[in-house]
């Protein structure tokens, strides 16, 4: 048998000699960021996002404080109205006991008004004669039905 034909080109290629490796100059990407900027970029984005925390943290804050500030007040406001709604209450009751038939008649009597011996009602705008009714009850009378109102009063 005969050894096949070999082209002179197809041999097993050897690697180039050390000279040839050197003389070639070292590849690089062109227009390509340095190593050191990804590093700045890196901690650009960390203080931005402190910054950001921080900013969230002190807005919270503050929103806080206003809402303390609020709540002090409605407890002041709060307050003020309790006070005025004892006022109230007093107020009234001193106008009930100043409206009582009883002191009126004791205020009248002090003064020296002396009750008539009727009463005469009027309707105002009506057409109609007044309304006249019984005999005067005495002071005394008077005094022991205050009394007698002022015990049930009391006994509730």
């Amino acid at each position: 048998m005969t050894a096949p034909a070999r082209s002179a080109g197809t041999g097993p290629r050897r690697s180039p000699s050390p000279s040839a490796r050197q003389t070639r100059p070292d590849l690089y990407v062109v227009g390509g960021r340095p190593r050191g900027d990804r590093r700045a970029r890196t901690g650009m984005v960390l203080a931005a996002a402190t910054l950001v925390v921080f900013g969230a943290l002190l807005a919270s804050a503050v929103f806080h404080s206003m809402l303390v500030t609020g709540q002090a007040h409605l407890d002041d406001v709060h307050t003020q109205i309790r006070a005025e709604q004892d006022q109230l209450a007093r107020d009234r009751l001193r106008l009930a006991s100043y409206q009582s038939p009883a002191r009126i008649a004791r205020e009248a009597e002090r003064i020296g008004l002396v009750a008539s011996d009727h009463q005469t009602w009027i309707n105002p705008g009506s057409d109609s004669d007044p309304v006249v009714t019984g005999e005067r009850v005495s002071p005394q009378a008077q005094n022991e039905l205050a009394a007698a109102t002022a015990e049930d009063g009391a006994g509730r």
